[in-house]
């Protein structure tokens, strides 16, 4: 495949690399132990690579699943990684993927990197497997961190990526990440191999995301989405000046109720969101200068326990501003500064369908799937209920 494979307590510079038309990874590094691998990458662009099909690997996959698809231009688990000046172009799978195991965590410094044209690709399963829609298909994503990783990221652009621009996933009982990012962009996301699900930055199973100087524009489905769990630490995104526009409808929700492709559950329930922030089970998200506009569905969407709180922000030109589909939230608290004004409906308590990021994105081929099968719960109608979202 043309790959470069780092396997042991080593350390491999690369300046000045390209490689195209090759499957998997364009580079590989990892060791879960005692080594613990350094990678330098620089000045390097990486163009069509394709999915390399493996058995899948860690706990949580459901029966029936042969293998999944695995590529893009680097993965790194336990390992010390450097990228400055990455192009990744018209690749399948994860652009780049960070992991961190319990005795040995990961760490990344990602500079100046541009993902485009990101393509999912469909998991292979058992002929006559109980599966989904969702379920058969693995999402395209940019960066990713999962289990214990500290990653820095500082001008980061993604356009055109099937499911996931920039996102944190933590490994019950090994351990969440923190990304700490700058100056990013995420831009023209389209929905993954099923149709239906998008996302620019998502936050799951304990990770935090702090992030500042942030333009997130033209996603469907959800744009920023927190997903909580049952354990410590808490899921948590902390967002400064950031720019969340035209949050759109999934592709499937153009087509009629009843259609083959339609966003209808088997529950009768509408997948089409065209969400700017959620907030479910029991994250929480803050905001300061911030300007949430042209969200289909709602500007803000918090759930099952999350919390929002925002300050210096404007909330205008969307179907609904804020939507509170929890106890105890106060939508006149929101913070101080906050202005609301100018969509169809300033402010509700309505109950809707409740996307589940998690159950969308908590299974992302490379590193093994995050959960052990039992996931936090998916949303339905009245803002609670039970499902596997793990």
């Amino acid at each position: 495949s043309g790959a470069v494979l780092i396997a042991t307590d080593g350390f491999v510079r690369l300046t000045r690399f390209y490689t195209r038309d090759g499957s998997g990874y364009a580079v590989m590094t990892g060791a879960e132990g005692l080594t613990r691998p350094r990678l330098v990458v620089e000045d390097c662009v990486v163009r069509g690579r394709a999915p390399t099909y493996v058995p899948p690997g860690g706990a949580g996959w459901k029966p029936g699943v042969l293998a999944v698809p695995v590529g893009g231009a680097v993965l790194a688990g336990g390992a010390d990684v450097q990228v400055t000046r990455l192009a990744a172009l018209e690749t399948t799978g994860v652009a780049v993927l960070i992991g961190g195991f319990p005795q040995s965590p990961g760490g990344a410094t990602l500079h100046d990197l541009l993902l485009r044209s990101v393509a999912g690709e469909p998991i292979q399963w058992e002929e006559g497997a109980d599966a989904s829609p969702l379920e058969r298909s693995s999402p395209g994503v940019g960066v990713v961190a999962m289990g214990p990783s500290t990653v820095e990221v500082a001008r980061l652009e993604v356009s055109e990526v099937s499911g996931m621009g920039l996102m944190g996933i933590g490994w019950p009982a090994a351990g969440s990440p923190e990304i700490t990012a700058s100056d990013v962009v995420v831009t023209d996301m389209r929905g993954d191999p099923s149709g239906e699900t998008s996302g620019a930055l998502f936050a799951g199973y304990g990770a935090r995301i702090t992030a500042e100087r942030v333009a997130l524009a033209r996603t469907p489905w959800v744009t920023v989405s927190a997903s909580g769990w049952d354990q410590e630490p808490q899921t948590r995104i902390d967002l400064t000046d950031v720019d969340i526009s035209d949050s759109l409808p999934a592709p499937c929700g153009e087509v009629p109720a009843g259609q083959p492709g339609d966003c209808l559950t088997e529950q009768g329930q509408s997948e089409a969101a065209g969400i700017g922030l959620l907030a479910r089970d029991s994250a929480s998200v803050t905001m300061d200068r911030f300007f949430i506009t042209g969200s289909a569905t709602a500007g803000i969407v918090v759930a099952l326990s999350a919390t929002v709180q925002g300050r210096n922000g404007l909330i205008t030109g969307n179907g609904i501003g804020i939507n509170v589909m929890t106890d105890g939230f106060d939508i006149n608290g929101l913070s101080e500064e906050v202005y609301l004004y100018g969509n169809r409906q300033d402010s509700a308590r309505k109950q809707m369908p409740l996307p589940d990021p998690a159950a969308a994105f908590g299974q992302v081929p490379g590193m093994g799937a995050p959960g052990e099968g039992e996931g936090e719960g998916e949303g339905e109608g009245e803002g609670e209920g039970e499902g596997e979202g793990g």
